[in-house]
């Protein structure tokens, strides 16, 4: 936290006389550069005596300025308080004071200082009180110095954590007796009367009573040991003035009024205030002008580009809707020229079962946009019976895989249906084609098959009933269709197998 590095603190008695000190900070080494000590006479108003001081002790801007008083009529003590926000915590201290105050809460000024976490859940607060005359009197003294006073405080209270292992003594004003803050092991101070001041173990009595660490004492050395003494309760202050514990503790001590609290950076602060300003309006007046800029820009691409419109509908031709293509139609004429470029699979179904011999079974026909595919089962071998399916007219691309499972030949038929545009170049009229055969003789062998040459040969069906023609299988069904599977295959009814063998010995 920020702390200062030089302090002007006063203090005085009931009589008057007052004792000033300047403290300068050099590390954590404290030297006191100045001091100054006053009086008034008869009923010189103490302000103007601490007026008088602002030419020895060099008061500017920068520097803290503390107030002690008179610490004889200010009283500090020691609570420890339950763990709790800033707001409750100053009101449990205002309701605990009343128990340690002979005055009433409202008769008082004062304030506390948190000095540390006793425990997980309590607090080590110090609180200073002060009757509220006595306050009002030390801020009319304070009005005359033109710096400002930080805070109000009185010595004692400034205690821990400096001198926090070390007792600390102030003389009365006659200087026989004293008053000594004996700090105990928890922490806490409590007040012991010495009936003289020759004590040389604590801070502020003795013949060194300015002997202490980190304190460099200056031209006070030159003066007695009770002149020092005087001056003990305000280098104290000056010591507390340039530690860290002093703005840290101007959040919960008591206050001075806004008019007293020293004007310190207020140059700096209206310089940067104007500064901050002016710079504000530079970069608003440089931002209008980068947007005056783009906005130019914006209105140049926007006309580029409006002339660029034009030409272009200039330059193209217009395109009447009559001659707009409409692409769904043209597909769907293309997918039905493709679909009536095949044969249908009746015709494919009927060239294969009129090819098919007795011995050879039908287990499965498959259909595919032309592709065929025919498995068929035999107990013997019917490769040379296989054969006669490559003679039709509307068949193309054999292919037969052969496989022998249980005894059984299984033949695996790939094939073809010839395009309307393939039967053309081989000069087979599609209209005129006939239906062979529905079975081959057993007798018959492929080359007693007559060719393909347009001949019509025996169908098979009753006397007075003609095979139909493509033509007529092209035409779409009028009561019912060829039943076929699921898949699209339709299954071949095989003929009846053939009589058991008749073992020897039976009937």
């Amino acid at each position: 936290m920020f702390r200062s590095n030089e302090c002007v603190a006063y203090t005085w008695d009931s009589q008057g006389r007052c004792c000033g000190v300047r403290i300068e900070r050099r590390g954590e080494r404290c030297t006191v550069a100045g001091h100054w000590r006053g009086a008034k006479v008869g009923a010189q108003p103490l302000a103007t005596v601490l007026e008088s001081s602002l030419a020895h002790l060099k008061i500017r801007s920068e520097t803290t300025v503390l107030i002690g008083g008179d610490f004889r009529k200010a009283f500090c003590v020691d609570m420890r308080m339950p763990k709790m926000s800033s707001e409750l915590l100053h009101s449990a201290v205002g309701f605990e004071l009343a128990k340690f105050s002979p005055l009433a809460t409202e008769d008082l000024k004062w304030g506390y200082r948190v000095l540390s976490k006793s425990g997980m859940d309590a607090l080590h607060v110090r609180v200073g009180f002060f009757p509220a005359s006595d306050h009002d009197h030390w801020l009319e003294a304070a009005s005359a110095l033109p710096s400002g006073v930080d805070m109000i405080i009185p010595a004692g209270a400034t205690l821990d954590p400096q001198f926090a292992e070390q007792d600390v003594g102030f003389v009365d004003e006659e200087g026989e007796s004293a008053y000594i803050l004996h700090r105990k092991e928890s922490g806490e101070r409590e007040v012991q009367i010495a009936a003289d001041a020759d004590r040389d173990d604590v801070f502020g009595l003795g013949k060194t009573p300015l002997a202490a660490p980190n304190l460099m004492p200056g031209r006070l050395l030159e003066l007695n040991a009770a002149e020092q003494r005087s001056f003990a309760p305000a280098v104290l202050l000056g010591m507390y003035g340039v530690s860290s514990s002093c703005p840290a503790d101007a959040r919960t001590w008591l206050s001075v009024p806004k008019s007293m609290k020293p004007p310190r950076n207020r140059t700096q602060k209206t310089v940067s205030l104007t500064l901050a300003v002016y710079l504000l309006g530079l970069g608003l007046a440089f931002l209008g002008g980068w947007l005056m800029m783009k906005n130019r820009d914006l209105a140049f691409v926007n006309e580029k580009r409006v002339a660029l419109e034009e030409e272009v509908r200039r330059l193209t031709p217009e395109v009447k809707p009559t001659h707009e293509v409409d692409l769904n139609e043209e597909m769907r004429q293309e997918l039905e020229e493709v679909r009536a470029s095949f044969l249908p699979m009746g015709v494919g179904l009927s060239a294969i079962t009129g090819r098919t011999a007795h011995e050879l079974w039908g287990h499965s026909f498959q259909w595919n946009t032309g592709e065929i595919k025919v498995e068929l089962i035999a107990d013997a071998d019917m490769m040379d019976k296989i054969g006669f399916l490559e003679r039709t007219r509307v068949l193309a691309d054999f292919n037969v895989d052969i496989a022998r499972q249980k005894g059984q030949f299984r033949y695996t038929v790939n094939c073809r249906l010839m395009r309307d545009s393939e039967m053309g170049e081989a000069g087979v009229d599609v209209n005129s084609i006939t239906f062979l055969k529905t079975s081959v003789p057993d007798d018959v062998v492929p080359d007693d098959i007559p060719d393909s040459d347009g001949e019509e040969l025996d169908s098979g069906l009753p006397p007075g009933i003609s095979p139909p023609s493509l033509k007529e299988m092209n035409r779409p069904p009028t009561t019912r269709s060829m039943p076929a599977s699921s898949n699209g295959a339709s299954r071949l009814l095989p003929p009846p197998p053939p009589p058991p063998p008749v073992l020897p010995g039976g009937n």
